[in-house]
């Protein structure tokens, strides 16, 4: 009997489609484990269902992963997503330029998620405050509650990774600030376990993680595959934003190995936001030694 693993994700997370289409095509099964699948409203709660034992792992981004560690709790990344910052800043449509957002609200998840970090970081960069001139509102469940406040002006901005930006562009939507523009490591997803569990369950996560590369492979090289996947993942219907974001996680996907980079750029801009060291060891949140017998099993 193939030992059970349980994998949550947030309700609008494109890269999740790699998960999705791993279990639709069987690779799970190939590599002896059996998957179940997880949604979460959001990211923040997929990794803390996982700390609680809830679930196994969770795919979300490198604010999580901190925060937790500074809880006291003990995540750490075992597989690249997405290591490049992707996100992008909304602006409503009376938002003409950046100075616009000065004495406006902006929306957003609430300080400390990885949103918040961003844009607190985006207006800094666009010559505002993030504490002095703007208001920050927080009582959004999710993405899309956020995707529809921009757009009919309650909020004068937020900011998320794509699909959201690209989404809104073509919403005409005002892009304030595409972080695309200037690459630079950023660890925007991530598969991520406890410590605990991985010390615990070895062999049960390398299965679940070759599994995944195999659905990732399948991924990059079959489009049309993919595209089923990324719509129900993303919650987009529109076919030429998926074939962009298509070839954006395609290139995403080719470095699947976690490393330190990624988090140390989410962790200094997390410290600003908060105005105070985090007080956490980075190097313990990241561990790269699933990937490699991962990789040799989805190979067999």
């Amino acid at each position: 009997m193939s030992p059970v693993f349980r994998h949550s994700y947030s309700n609008s997370g494109a890269v999740n489609a790699v998960f999705t289409l791993a279990k639709e095509y069987g690779f799970y099964d190939e590599v002896g484990v059996e998957v179940e699948l997880v949604e979460y409203p959001r990211t923040s709660d997929a990794l803390k269902g996982a700390l609680r034992r809830e679930v196994d792992a969770a795919t979300c981004p490198g604010v999580c992963i901190l925060n937790e560690a500074m809880a006291g709790h003990d995540p750490v990344n075992v597989m690249n997503m997405e290591d490049e910052n992707v996100f992008g800043m909304i602006g409503a449509r009376h938002i003409k330029t950046p100075a616009d957002l000065k004495g406006t609200t902006i929306g957003t998840f609430g300080l400390g998620d990885q949103n918040q970090v961003v844009i607190s970081r985006a207006l800094t960069k666009l010559g505002l405050d993030p504490k002095s001139d703007v208001e920050f509102k927080t009582d959004y469940p999710d993405r899309a509650a956020l995707l529809a406040a921009v757009d009919a002006g309650e909020v004068s901005a937020i900011c998320f990774t794509v699909p959201t930006p690209l989404m809104a562009r073509r919403m005409g939507l005002p892009i304030l600030l595409d972080f695309r523009d200037h690459p630079e490591p950023y660890q925007c997803g991530a598969v991520v376990t406890s410590r605990r569990y991985a010390d615990e369950n070895p062999e049960t996560l390398v299965r679940f993680l070759a599994g995944s590369m195999k659905g990732a492979k399948l991924f990059q090289e079959d489009i049309e595959a993919a595209l089923p996947h990324l719509a129900a993942c993303s919650k987009l219907d529109d076919e030429g934003v998926l074939r962009e974001v298509h070839g954006l996680f395609a290139i995403a996907l080719r470095t699947l190995t976690p490393s330190l980079p990624p988090l140390r750029g989410v962790a200094t801009d997390l410290e600003a936001a908060l105005g105070r060291p985090l007080g956490v060891d980075l190097t313990a949140l990241v561990d790269d030694s699933f990937v490699a017998p991962a990789a040799r099993l989805a190979k067999r």
